[in-house]
């Protein structure tokens, strides 16, 4: 924890202090009955605990059901089964034809993983979902527009309408009556000449015809599909056709690809949702169950029972929630992991902590941080820098805060952000969770603050009503901590666990939160000095400042410390970022005294070129070989932070 000079307000644990805020939830340890940690970890609870926290999983394969186990290989895991009802025995449990695995990734288009299916003409709606539409059952484009009825379904906040003939006469991506709305202008991909399409400004919350952006605005902005891609669309714009070897790189490949043999083109929106195949590519990123495996894996071997103790594995009871369509759907677990010498207690050493996939479509720091997780124990018995950290630090990583987005992603739409609670009234599905903390979360500021707050815009906000707007993709919840996985960032912060120990944590004194693209390391504040404060206390900005330039320095990034949301160039490129309210760099250290810091990742040198014009694939490498080497330059940075972070 902080240096601050002891006072009344402080108390400390060991040589570790912690401030003791009036109502703080370190004095509020949730201790839940029927769950007890022995020497090792405990087995998953066999009944539900009585309130949210952080439970121990058991390394033991034989009398635990292994995270991410899928016993038919049928993509559906045994306990997203066992929630369903469906068979975990049996890949396709309602025997309609459709196995358990693709009727779980259609489930918002109609399928039911335990109730028999049927879709005559093929389009992956379901008859009964094309009933309820009031689209034909039997006809892949009701509407005879050319866009098939699950393109239209898809892309339905673009412009699309599965109903209503669509028309997008410059193939932007954007319907033709919603540029009407928006004021840009039907006829032209770029209304305002700013080098930013009408299309990648709309869909990352920014007006088509408003003042020109410089730029990509940080993790905003960013193309997700193929320079092959890229260049169909320039080709379809001048009178050709979709190339057919293009098809397996659309969301949802098993429907869409199929769709475009019939003579379907795909729209432009959904041309420019296309993946690049992350997932599909062996090897390049893992999907969330396979995260899951990996996970438990490297908690059995580092429990003690062939080698060293270093790893404890814990789940977050809390259940995130997955009905983005209107269908309530199992949550995947959120995953934390212990790295000490003596992980089995709580010992009085600085506590560093690490998140990554707050944003889903940032791939890159999920498996960032299991390369981090590696680095510590694979080389604990070989490195004697590394065994010296883990000897006197207690590391704590959250791989991924957003599952189920991530899964969707890196699934099928590698464009989503947000989580994928759907909150009323929105047609755009989810919170931005890196704006759902609680300092300065928007909804704490009066309405007419937010009209007159800089760049509030960047946080879910319409700075002309000052209203918060669900559909945005950073829209912030509706209140601080609506979202389950927010409390578990804050469950983890505030010592929230159903263990043995009266507190696993004693207080975070150091945090990393991953996020890509832009190559910048930065610590408090998110956005300029307006109420509440955003100073940093005195004391605290000369070792703020040493933090992020030593983990700068290790990662050839650039050190912006509380100057992220001014900066105007980076690596020689022209990249504005903007304004964070509610995030988690600002909350952590505003509530829990954490020296908290953000990473970038992904410079304009390991992109190999600058944001903006065609970049492509802004927000995660696209190799093997250069994901590995962004992961091996962040790792220097995490070792930096754990050697600088001030005791």
């Amino acid at each position: 924890m902080k240096s601050h000079p002891p006072s009344p307000s402080l108390r400390t644990h060991g040589f570790a202090m912690v401030r003791s805020k009036p109502g703080h939830p370190h004095l509020a340890l949730l201790l839940v009955a029927g769950v007890l940690v022995g020497s090792g970890c405990a087995p998953l609870p066999t009944r539900p605990l009585s309130s949210t926290a952080w439970g121990t999983i058991a390394t033991d394969a034989g009398t635990t059901e292994t995270p991410g186990s899928d016993r038919d290989k049928d993509g559906v895991t045994d306990d997203r089964e066992r929630v369903y009802g469906s068979n975990p025995e049996q890949p396709d449990s309602d025997q309609d034809g459709y196995a358990d695995g693709y009727e779980d990734r259609f489930a918002g288009f109609g399928y039911d993983i335990i109730k028999p299916d049927t879709d005559r003409d093929r389009d992956g709606l379901t008859d009964t979902h094309e009933t309820a539409l009031g689209t034909d059952p039997t006809m892949a484009d009701s509407d005879g527009d050319g866009w098939s009825d699950f393109d239209e379904v898809l892309n339905e906040y673009f412009g699309y309408d599965p109903r209503v003939k669509t028309e997008d006469a410059d193939f932007d991506g954007l319907g033709d009556e919603l540029e009407k709305r928006l004021g840009s202008s039907p006829r032209k991909v770029d209304s305002n000449d700013d080098g930013i399409s009408d299309f990648l400004a709309y869909s990352s919350d920014q007006s088509p015809v408003g003042p020109p952006l410089k730029g990509p605005l940080a993790d905003l902005m960013g193309t997700t599909y193929s320079p092959a891609m890229g260049e169909a669309l320039l080709q379809i714009r001048k009178g050709g056709a979709f190339p057919s070897e293009l098809a397996g790189q659309l969301p949802y490949p098993d429907v869409t690809a199929p769709l475009t043999k019939q003579g379907l083109q795909p729209s432009a929106a959904l041309m420019q949702r296309a993946l690049s195949n992350p997932h599909n590519s062996p090897g390049i990123y893992q999907t969330y169950a396979e995260i899951e495996q990996e996970l438990f894996k490297l908690a059995a071997a580092f429990d003690g029972s062939s080698g060293p103790f270093l790893v404890r594995l814990f789940y977050w009871t809390g259940q995130t929630i997955d009905n983005c369509d209107g269908k309530r759907l199992p949550g995947r677990k959120i995953y934390a992991v212990k790295v000490s010498a003596n992980p089995q207690q709580n010992d009085p050493e600085p506590e560093v902590a690490f998140f990554g996939v707050h944003h889903a479509r940032e791939l890159i720091t999920g498996y960032q941080t299991l390369r981090l997780l590696h680095a510590l124990t694979d080389g604990y018995s070989t490195d004697n820098q590394i065994k010296k950290l883990v000897d006197t630090r207690e590391v704590w990583v959250i791989p991924v805060v957003n599952p189920n987005g991530y899964d969707r992603a890196v699934a099928n739409q590698v464009d989503w952000r947000k989580n994928t609670r759907l909150t009323e009234g929105q047609k755009r599905c989810g919170t931005d969770l890196n704006r759902n903390y609680g300092f300065a979360h928007p909804s704490t500021f009066t309405q007419a603050q937010r009209m007159t707050l800089p760049d509030m815009g960047s946080s879910g906000v319409d700075t002309a009503t000052g209203n918060l707007v669900p559909d945005l993709d950073t829209y912030p919840g509706p209140q601080p901590f609506s979202e389950v996985e927010t409390q578990a960032v804050r469950g983890l912060a505030h010592s929230q666990f159903a263990t043995r120990l009266k507190e696993e944590v004693d207080g975070l004194g150091c945090a990393l939160s991953w996020h890509s693209y832009g190559g910048v390391v930065g610590h408090p504040m998110g956005h300029v000095a307006v109420p509440p404060s955003t100073d940093l206390d005195a004391p605290d900005v000369a070792p703020s400042d040493d933090l992020t330039k030593a983990m700068a320095t290790a990662a050839s990034y650039t050190d912006v410390q509380d100057d992220y949301a001014t900066t105007g160039t980076v690596d020689g490129c022209s990249v504005p970022h903007y304004m964070v309210y509610g995030d988690s760099n600002d909350w952590l250290y505003k509530d829990g005294d954490t020296f908290s810091t953000l990473i970038e990742e992904y410079s304009s040198p390991e992109r190999g070129a600058c944001p903006g014009g065609g970049i492509q694939q802004a927000f995660y490498p696209l190799t093997a070989t250069l994901r590995d080497t962004v992961a091996d330059t962040n790792v220097k940075a995490a070792l930096a932070m754990l050697k600088t972070c001030p005791q």
